[in-house]
């Protein structure tokens, strides 16, 4: 039923600019779902656009563009090998392509410094019982990516990782609302050759990466009416798996190369249960600082700023309500 698949691609894609816009906070340039001549093809050709957003590592960086595609599919066997290395293709041809025509800048009026390397192809799949994001790496693992002229970077984002984010911006809103909270942001440490990012969205490298970062001002009450105290914390979201010590003592590496270890507390959210792993989590508290842990976001009974705490992310594998209301 064509009627159908078109409906629920429609809804799929609203939803998945939904995402773009409030969890990246990337900014939409024009509008969905847009036609551009090729001005690379011999025939005049009209070729479709899903969705175009761009966002800047700090106030001062070029404008990165990003062409977007939203695909969806039933089942993940629905889609193969050879479905994901046609998808990559066509992105990697309208990136090469389409930012040439004038066409192009008067519909999306991107800045005059902008840069286009990036494309992302945001995939949800319907049967979420059914849904193995394992299988889905193997097959990118296998997918041909031919030489181009231009560098360019074409990213593939899935349930798994969609849900996460989701999980993490939530958890995030949380904090940020609660009575013991004065500022929270994201915080990307600098690393290679990229400019840095400050924090305002969600940089495109960063959408892959295992951890996520983020500068928070706590307050600790204190008794006898005075007013409550400030101190500083890392937040951490740690998004491996977590088997054993050596996956905790990974994390702690990670930390101390991005000094996040030397002052302010610091609140590792992984997706296990801090009960599972008690014994490996004192024993990271003894190696990278020692300090007890909290029984909530408040930390009783000892100096701010000296404590290490573990806590559990559970993301969902439905998409989160103020997703769902393109149905």
């Amino acid at each position: 039923m064509p009627e159908e698949q078109i409906v629920i691609g429609s809804s799929w894609h609203k939803r998945f600019n939904e995402f773009l816009r409030y969890v990246l906070r990337w900014k939409q340039l024009g509008d969905s779902s847009t036609d551009i001549l090729d001005p690379m093809r011999e025939k005049r050709q009209e070729r479709g656009l899903d969705s175009v957003f761009a966002y800047k590592r700090n106030s001062s960086s070029p404008q990165q563009v990003v062409l977007v595609e939203a695909k969806t599919a039933e089942r993940m066997r629905n889609i193969g090998k050879l479905k994901l290395e046609e998808w990559v293709a066509v992105l990697l041809s309208k990136l090469e392509h389409l930012p040439l025509a004038q066409e192009f800048k008067d519909k999306f009026q991107p800045d005059t410094d902008a840069q286009y390397q990036l494309g992302l192809i945001g995939l949800w799949v319907r049967d979420i019982e059914a849904d193995s994001h394992s299988q889905l790496q193997a097959w990118l693992s296998q997918v041909y990516v031919p030489n181009r002229r231009m560098p360019c970077c074409i990213g593939l984002v899935s349930n798994q990782t969609i849900t996460r984010l989701c999980a993490i911006d939530q958890q995030v809103q949380e904090i940020r609302g609660s009575s013991v909270c004065q500022s929270i942001s994201y915080h990307f440490p600098d690393y290679g050759d990229k400019p840095p990012a400050e924090g305002s969205s969600v940089p495109f490298e960063s959408i892959f990466s295992e951890f996520v970062f983020l500068n928070a001002r706590l307050l600790q009450p204190t008794k006898g009416g005075s007013g409550p105290v400030p101190y500083n914390a890392y937040i951490v979201f740690y998004l491996g798996d977590v088997q054993g010590y050596s996956d905790l003592h990974f994390i702690g590496l990670a930390l101390r190369q991005f000094q996040m270890l030397k002052t302010g507390a610091l609140i590792v959210y992984t997706l296990r249960d801090p009960i599972d792993i008690r014994n490996e989590t004192a024993i990271f508290r003894g190696e990278f600082r020692l300090g007890p842990p909290s029984t909530g976001l408040v930390i009783d009974q000892r100096e701010p700023g000296d404590s290490i705490e573990f806590r559990q992310l559970v993301p969902s594998n439905q998409l989160p309500s103020w997703m769902v209301r393109y149905d």
